[in-house]
């Protein structure tokens, strides 16, 4: 079909010629086969506008090209000329078609509209509302569904959430429950992703002003939008930007004197909480974090609040400990920070090491309640801290994480430990500690009893783990929490009470295959005397009299008056 082929192309020449010599004959008719479909069931009309030529369409339509839409349940030109970028085309065909949208009730056109370029998707959003094209709030969820799935880097996003959400208030009015919980949504969306990426808090005043921005209404929900701040790529690099976001952010940047906005952190309790946040993804670990904190925390904050107050509030509004909530919140979002500085190479990992001691100590100095002396068990403590990261984390093996907990959380763990029963916390924990051996090693050296309720949770093992490692790393942990040096033939005495290990007859065949193994060969004089001082060492970790400087079992190696080679050879598990 040469005319199709020539309205593809964008010359409005060739058009001209093919339908010049369609004219020509009187076979033909001119104005069936300006509206015949090709192959792919497009008219010559519905070609040109996938090449973008105004001129071309209107041609074809002095010739015949179809307008009359008012019976159609689909309008395949009006589509076309939405998927383009060329508004003014949009523009001429909706002026020049007969089209009943009550009739066709096509929805799709609100949502073929959207591209890339978000720009242009304004303008034909435009378009259509000038044109009266059926609209409702089912459309509008799934347009701003649609819309939050954009990136940042899409232009014209932050533009088309704010006329989302405005033009919703007059068109959708009668749905408030469904407009206020998605404005909560872009609300999050454009404080987490699209200040970080701008640098300022723009987005939010103008969501203000058109009275559609609703703020985050719990401590969490700040949480969840900060941590985006402290870990984005496009993240707040010039401390001059960081000043005034948290300036805005605690309103007393506001340069706009002529209007009055509301706070953008709506609840005041919250105020030191959300700072305190905020200071810690902007300024957190550079050596400037704790100076920051105090010059902002000193500007919008009494002698009546404090740290510790917005911790307590928090609590008492959402019926969970601020313990529980900071090991299992704030901690991991502490631990990311950290690493993410890390890995940008913007800090040495001594330098960080030193400052996650030092917020450690700041924030258990401002909020005694959140010191692991408090939790109710140590132990859980640290499956519950495991447990918060996802499956899919490897923030559990990284080494800045090893320190963290090998500083300020191990050593709170009691020697020797009750039988646990969290199979919920437990599945995490497992999974991390037996995926990263050096986290194995770790716990070890305070707990092999924890070690060992771990490791014999055998229906959390992963594919990933190496089982002869692990099943070696179960027999030091009962040797080491039994006090003996003998292993048992029957497999089952090496695993902690309630554990189900003979309903995984893989992984249990290989704990007997090595268990057998190890009890047929004779131990060297040197594996049997490192058995023997370790357990001599544990058995003084256990007791009453060790003191409680030495936590591990390496730091009561490191105490003996022994060369250094000998305690490199007692510490090596292996």
């Amino acid at each position: 079909m040469p005319l199709h082929w020539a309205a593809l192309s964008g010359s409005t020449a060739a058009v001209q010629v093919c339908l010049d010599a369609l004219s020509r004959r009187d076979d033909l008719d001119v104005e069936t086969e300006v509206q015949r479909q090709n192959f792919m069931n497009q008219d010559a009309v519905c070609c040109a506008l996938t090449s973008g030529n105004l001129d071309s369409v209107k041609l074809l339509f002095s010739y015949g090209g179809r307008t009359d839409y008012r019976f159609s349940d689909t309008v395949p030109v009006l589509i076309e000329a939405l998927h383009g970028s060329n508004v003014q085309l949009t523009s001429f065909l909706l002026d020049t078609l007969d089209v009943d949208f009550d009739r066709s009730r096509n929805d799709r056109y609100w949502i073929e509209l959207l591209k890339p370029d978000l720009n242009v998707s304004l303008a034909h959003y435009k378009l259509l509302q000038a044109h009266a094209v059926p609209y409702n709030v089912r459309i509008f969820r799934e347009v701003c569904d649609t819309l939050l799935q954009f990136t940042v880097e899409n232009p014209g996003l932050e533009e088309f959430l704010i006329y989302l959400c405005k033009d919703a208030v007059t068109q959708c009015a009668a749905h408030i429950a469904v407009l206020a919980n998605y404005f909560r949504r872009v609300s999050s969306f454009l404080l987490r992703k699209m200040v970080p990426h701008n640098g300022n808090l723009d987005c939010v005043h103008r969501m203000q002003r058109s009275n559609v921005f609703q703020s985050p209404i719990s401590a969490p929900g700040w949480l969840y939008v900060l941590t985006e701040w402290g870990l984005s790529p496009k993240r707040l690099s010039s401390v001059v930007r960081q000043d005034s976001v948290l300036l805005d952010l605690i309103g007393l940047n506001q340069q706009d004197n002529s209007t009055h906005l509301k706070p953008i952190i709506s609840d005041p309790s919250l105020l030191p909480l959300v700072l305190y946040f905020a200071v810690l993804a902007l300024k957190f670990p550079f050596p400037t974090w704790l100076s920051s904190w105090n010059s902002f925390f000193s500007k919008v904050c009494n002698s009546d609040c404090s740290l510790s107050t917005s911790f307590d509030l928090h609590a008492t509004q959402h019926s969970r400990s601020v313990f529980d909530f900071f090991w299992r919140d704030v901690f991991p979002f502490i631990c990311d920070r950290a690493v993410f500085v890390l890995n940008c190479n913007d800090l040495s990992f001594e330098m960080i090491e030193t400052q996650v001691g030092l917020l450690f100590e700041h924030t258990f100095l401002s909020v005694p309640s959140t010191h692991p002396r408090q939790a109710d068990s140590q132990v859980i403590l640290l499956i519950k801290v495991l447990s918060s990261f996802p499956a899919s984390s490897k923030l559990p093996g990284h080494e800045l994480f090893l320190h963290v907990i090998r500083q300020h959380i191990c050593p709170w763990i009691p020697p020797v430990t009750t039988p646990l029963n969290r199979a919920g916390e437990a599945a995490f924990a497992a999974l991390h500690t037996l995926s990263n051996i050096p986290l194995l090693e770790c716990i070890l050296e305070f707990s092999p009893h924890l070690v060992r309720f771990l490791i014999s949770r055998m229906e959390h093992w992963s594919d990933q783990i190496r089982i002869d490692v692990v099943v070696d790393y179960l027999i030091i942990s009962y040797r080491e929490s039994a006090l003996t040096a003998h292993v048992p033939d029957d497999c089952l005495k090496l695993l902690s009470s309630n554990s189900l290990g003979t309903s995984y007859r893989n992984l249990f065949s290989s704990l007997e295959s090595r268990v057998a193994i190890l009890n047929s060969e004779p131990y060297t004089l040197q594996e049997l005397t490192k058995i023997q001082v370790r357990l001599h060492l544990r058995r003084f970790q256990f007791s009453p009299r060790s003191q409680p400087s030495l936590h591990s079992i390496n730091q009561l190696i490191q105490s003996l008056p022994i060369p250094s080679s000998v305690q490199q050879f007692l510490k090596c598990n292996t």
